[in-house]
Formats: structure tokens, sequence, C-alpha cells
């Protein structure tokens, strides 16, 4: 499935080629807003959940890519997770209980001048900022322009103030963060589908460059689990619940340890205020970001660099890992939604033991045992369930 995929997208897919496969998946698309071009910046909805009134509340997830104009592998990821999850769909189960928004090109001016010029020179929206107009930023490209505005720099959250970065204030900086929060539509389109939809929780996928390897003596070169704060803003600012969620989620989305997890700083070792992720969870949305390891090292991969540094068969695997960490993220949502109250969660819990002390494989027996669960399921609001996840977690 997974060399289909590569082979129908390429290492840079196109928006036309874009809007194709997800549509072609069943998705529902909507525009969203506008870049600072005039592009269209658009929304796909996986629709999963069967409502069953007006006033029944589902979890809605959103997940994003190309934040930064040149970082496709991100892209690869984001539209990798999205087939998993609609044939996950088209199964039933967990899903059922949410609803599913990818937003695959935030920054679509920057990819679109990428796509033209056949490299990632172009990080940032194309808003002029440094004493030249786009037309010049068009000409100068295929050099890494410092030029627009850093879109994952123009959130409110730590935009300034003593958890900021100094150097996010420099027009002339790749990490400009703009004149003042939300200055970008590409911003406030994220904005807008986050508030209107009520998103729960969210995963941006982004892709590391080489000059992040970590130090030979430290863990090696790989992708990033990472969770607020993506500032230096201490985690003792955070409530003890949410710190306890992250933690937990991050080590249930990563059984086999394929993620380096923890906040910007524990894991890519620098900071950076302003960002999606932080201003996501001041508003109570459960938010991660996914760093990609692209197979040629470089945020921007042709495909003779991925035959030339990895092979295909390495990058399928690692595009199913990204894929799954998706899946998982919506799992642990829908599981704290549709948790149970103490008397069912004991009866989902000994319904495992009883599965397990039978000789059951947990491998072939689950779908039987999710849907045991499915009906056992109540219909209210509950607590949350993230133990009984964690047992799922440890024997799938």
């Amino acid at each position: 499935m997974y060399s289909s995929i590569l082979r129908r997208l390429g290492t840079s897919p196109n928006p036309q080629v874009i809007d194709e496969w997800m549509q072609e998946l069943g998705l529902h698309r909507k525009v969203v807003g506008a870049s600072f071009q005039g592009r269209e910046i658009v929304m796909y909805e996986l629709s999963t959940h069967h409502q069953k009134s007006d006033k029944e509340v589902v979890p809605t997830l959103l997940f994003m890519s190309l934040v930064h104009g040149n970082e496709p592998m991100g892209l690869l990821a984001l539209l990798f997770a999205t087939q998993i999850l609609q044939q996950s769909s088209l199964r039933g189960g967990r899903l059922q209980h949410a609803r599913i928004l990818f937003m695959p090109i935030v920054n679509v001016d920057a990819y679109t001048l990428n796509l033209h010029h056949g490299n990632g020179c172009r990080r940032t929206n194309l808003r002029p900022t440094c004493n030249s107009t786009t037309q010049d930023a068009v000409f100068a490209c295929p050099v890494l322009t410092q030029d627009g505005v850093d879109i994952n720099r123009n959130y409110p959250i730590d935009w300034d103030g003593p958890y900021g970065n100094l150097k996010t204030k420099d027009e002339c900086s790749h990490n400009y963060h703009g004149s003042y929060p939300f200055s970008e539509p590409e911003t406030r389109a994220v904005r807008d589908v986050i508030l209107e939809y009520q998103v729960t929780a969210a995963m941006i996928f982004h892709s590391r460059g080489s000059k992040y390897t970590r130090p030979l003596n430290m863990e090696p070169y790989r992708p990033l689990l990472i969770h607020p704060y993506a500032s230096s803003r201490p985690m003792d600012k955070m409530s003890p619940s949410d710190v306890q969620r992250y933690r937990d989620w991050s080590r249930a989305m990563n059984p086999n340890q394929f993620y380096s997890t923890g906040t910007a700083n524990e894991t890519i070792y620098y900071t950076a205020g302003g960002s999606d992720m932080d201003w996501m969870q001041s508003i109570n949305v459960t938010a991660f970001v996914v760093e990609v390891v692209p197979p040629c090292r470089q945020r921007w991969c042709d495909n003779t660099e991925i035959t030339l540094y990895g092979t295909l068969r390495d990058m399928h695997a690692a595009q199913k890992e990204y894929g799954v960490t998706a899946q998982r993220l919506v799992e642990l949502v829908v599981y704290e939604r549709v948790g149970s109250d103490p008397a069912s969660m004991v009866l989902r819990l000994t319904l495992v033991e009883i599965l397990i002390s039978a000789g059951c494989i947990v491998y072939r027996c689950r779908h039987s045992m999710v849907s045991a669960m499915r009906r056992l399921r109540v219909k209210e609001k509950l607590v949350p369930a993230e133990n009984e996840m964690q047992r799922l977690m440890v024997i799938r």
C-alpha cells in the first residue's frame, strides 16, 4: 500500500494532486481561508461519526502540515495518516466517535514557490518584511530567503515577553513572528477552524533538518514527539492534570520507542515562542508536534535523494509509524471523552483480563474485543479513561 502511495504522490505533491487524493478517499473539501497572496487554504473532513442527535458532542481532532513551506516530508506523513484513518473509519470502531479534520497545506504560498524552484528555499509566508518585495523574494529563491513571517511564531502565547525569543523580532529573520499575533491570514485560518469546530486535540507534522542532530554521545537522530511547551515557559506553569496527560499520552503513543518525546527544550534543544501548539494548549486543546526525519536528512528531499540516502522500505515503515501515531491519538481522545463510570470501567477491564487469561491471542481477537467493548459504552459524557487506554496499548 505504502509504495503505491509514494509512487502516486512523489516526495512533494502539488496542491492539485493532494486535492484529488483526499477527495478520492472520500473526504469533504472546504476552503477555510486565503493566503497572503490569495491562494485557497483548504481543510478536509473525514466524516467518521454517526451523530444520533443535534445535542450529541463528539471530539474533533485536527491534523496539520506544511506550516513551514519547505517541509514536504511532514506533508507525506499527514497523507499517510489520512489513509490509515480513512481505512480505520471504514471498519467502524472508535473512529465512529470522532470528527477528524486535515489541513495539509497551511503555508500554501511558500510551498507553491518551493515547488516552482524545485527545492525548499522558502520557510516563511510571502509577506514582504525585510526591505524587499514579494517579487524580489521569488527571484531570490533558490537561496533561503530571510523574509516573511514564520507562521509558527505568530500565535499569542509567548509571542513576546520573558518566554519568547528575541530573534523573532528581527524582520529579516526567517523566524520573524509578525507585527502582532494573528497578523497573518494563514494563522487566522487555523485559529478560525479550531474555534469554529471546537477542536479537542491536534497534531502538527513538521520535518527535521540535519543541523539539529544530537551530539554523538546522546540519543540517535530520530523522530520527535513534542508536547507543550515549545517556548521556554516552564512546565510548572501548566496544570498538574495537563502535565500528567501529556506525559502519559506521549508514552501511549510511543510504545516502540520510535520517538524522542518531551517538550521542545527536552527533545530538539531549542525553544520557540508564539507557536500553534502552545496557543492550542492555552485554550484547552491537547496538542502535539511530530518532527519527521527526512530520509535525505534535509527538509526538502527529491526522489533521487531518497534512493541514494534511504531505502523506500525504511521510508514506508517510518511513514506507517507516523500514521499509526495519529491513530493512537484519536483512540486516546475518544477514550477520554467516551470513557465510563467506575462500574462500567471495571466491567471493561474484567473483559480484557478474561480474554488474556483464557489464552486469547490479542492480535487475532482484537476486533472481537473492541466490538464487545463498544456494546458496553454509555451514552453520557463520562470521566477520563486513560488507565484503560494504557492497558490496551500494552496488549495490542
